[in-house]
């Protein structure tokens, strides 16, 4: 479902398989507000499925880049899918400690839903939950008999992570539960969540509000466009805002499949920005956009 995490196509094809594309889409008529804005059509999953054929589906929830928490409708519908066309799902929940206050709906564990737990491969990550993401450690649960093929390839790709981060790890999930560490968390990031938001939006740059994870995807066609090149808009956009602003957003076309023209369209128009950074970071980011906008007027 893209956008995506652009890691999904390439797992896919090394494994032999071929990734279909079903999209997540904003309003047409306006900027999307919140991140729930952004829909799909369940009838483009069911055309995209090839009976005997398609083995899996992914969701990532809450969604990266959008921030979206899918609603429980939402998931019911594609579990109804998955269960007819006798499909595994892989549910990417590495943000599931990350859904804020204002959320249109809690986090809904995919494997939660009836009958899916036979079917669902749920990953985490010590990364998102801990703010260590250069550890590199995150978790794959599910029923045995998918968990255990699981194993006998992992002991011959990675092989291992390093013992003392698992120990760590382990430890700090122990702690992290009893000790409000989550909730604590999730409080401060929406707060930074609130400060980028403010500050996006006082420019002129309509953010999407997130309800989970820590990147605000927002409208940026009131910039010029610095047409220097033919590469694609949105990484026009990133680099002027880079070169000129100071501040380096992320090109969301680099989360779409690059035949898909509509696609392009949608994210020419959008630029990524994380709020996963100390106050005084994005309050010097702050500053310098509304710097360049006041400068411009």
């Amino acid at each position: 479902m893209q956008p995506f995490y652009d890691s999904y196509p390439a797992s896919i094809t090394l494994a032999g398989g071929k990734p279909v594309m079903v999209s997540l889409r904003p309003p047409s008529d306006r900027p999307a507000e919140t991140s729930d804005n952004w829909t799909f059509d369940v009838d483009e999953i069911r055309r995209a499925i090839n009976p005997g054929k398609t083995k899996m589906l992914f969701i990532n929830n809450p969604h990266n880049p959008i921030g979206k928490v899918f609603k429980r409708e939402e998931l019911e519908a594609i579990a109804r899918i998955a269960e007819e066309f006798e499909l595994l799902v892989v549910a990417d929940e590495v943000y599931e400690t990350l859904v804020y206050t204002d959320s249109v709906s809690p986090l809904i564990k995919f494997a939660s839903l009836p009958g899916m737990f036979e079917r669902t491969i749920t990953i985490g990550s010590a990364g998102k939950m801990f703010g260590v993401t250069g550890w590199k450690i995150g978790w794959a649960t599910g029923a045995a008999d998918i968990i255990r093929a699981m194993w006998m390839v992992h002991q011959f790709v990675p092989f291992c992570v390093p013992t003392p981060l698992q120990e760590a790890t382990a430890i700090s999930l122990e702690q992290a539960i009893h000790n409000g560490y989550f909730e604590r968390t999730t409080q401060q990031y929406q707060q930074l969540r609130d400060q980028l938001q403010a500050t996006l939006a006082h420019v002129g740059l309509t953010p999407t509000l997130p309800h989970g994870g820590y990147f605000i995807l927002a409208d940026t066609t009131s910039l010029p466009d610095p047409a220097e090149d033919h590469v694609r808009r949105d990484y026009r956009i990133c680099r002027f805002l880079t070169k000129e602003v100071g501040v380096t957003a992320i090109p969301p076309s680099a989360f779409y499949d690059p035949s898909d023209t509509e696609g392009l369209v949608t994210t020419g128009k959008l630029a990524r920005f994380a709020f996963c950074k100390n106050q005084g970071m994005l309050k010097t980011a702050g500053q310098k956009i509304e710097m360049y906008f006041a400068n411009k007027q």
